[in-house]
């Protein structure tokens, strides 16, 4: 079976709940890009959005690349939470 035959066997769904309408909108606008052009086509991703959350899905095909996808999605959110707690202290002052 060649590897565009194989079918994606790892899947992870990461949903941030209870965010304010304004942060989950910033989430997905800052994230959607990145579901546009995987960087390999071992694995894919798509973004959700609702109202006050959002929800990433990964599929991949091994566990080398549903790691690397895994590991860059939780590294960008991680930059956005930083990101808006910084502006949110800048607001308060």
């Amino acid at each position: 079976m060649s590897l565009k035959q194989r079918k994606y066997n790892l899947r992870a769904k990461i949903t941030l709940y209870s965010l304010s309408s304004s942060t989950a909108k910033m989430f997905f606008e800052s994230i959607e890009p990145e579901t546009f052009s995987p960087p390999s086509y071992r694995s894919r991703s798509k973004i959700l959005y609702k109202k006050n959350s959002i929800e990433i899905i990964i599929d991949s095909k091994d566990r080398t690349s549903f790691r690397a996808a895994l590991n860059s999605f939780l590294r960008f959110i991680s930059m956005l939470i930083e990101v808006e707690e910084t502006l949110n202290s800048y607001r308060t002052c």
